[in-house]
């Protein structure tokens, strides 16, 4: 897993999540091709927003003649697990069982999730 990572800002973090699903190397057209699907941005800021990913070790990039080509360098799972991992200190104080009981009492789960969760915990007890 990740040492702490700080959220990135939500743009940035949907140029990551292109990546991820992409799971290839891109170029910056590619990523401004499918990042403009959603909202438009200029190549300029595309730029500016991969420039900070790769300051911030989350993006890697290599020149292939005059083009650079971007690939993560931090799986989209690790990168989760980090976040949720400072959601639980900083508001739970520590406490996972404080998250669930979070989302069990506010409804916030359909019984379709409830399901795949009891699912999903009986596959990991398994594994174990």
């Amino acid at each position: 897993m990740l040492n702490k990572r700080k959220r990135i800002p939500e743009a940035e973090l949907d140029i990551m999540l292109i990546i991820w699903r992409e799971n290839r190397r891109m170029t910056r057209a590619e990523i401004e091709a499918q990042i403009n699907q959603q909202r438009p941005l200029a190549a300029t800021t595309v730029l500016t927003f991969l420039a900070r990913l790769v300051d911030k070790g989350l993006l890697s990039t290599e020149k292939f003649g005059r083009r650079n080509e971007y690939i993560a360098q931090v799986s989209q799972q690790d990168y989760q697990a980090s976040q949720t991992q400072t959601l639980v200190e900083k508001v739970y104080r520590g406490s996972v069982k404080g998250l669930v009981a979070s989302l069990l009492q506010s409804d916030s789960l359909s019984q379709q999730d409830l399901e795949e969760l009891r699912q999903f915990w009986q596959e990991e007890k398994e594994r174990q």
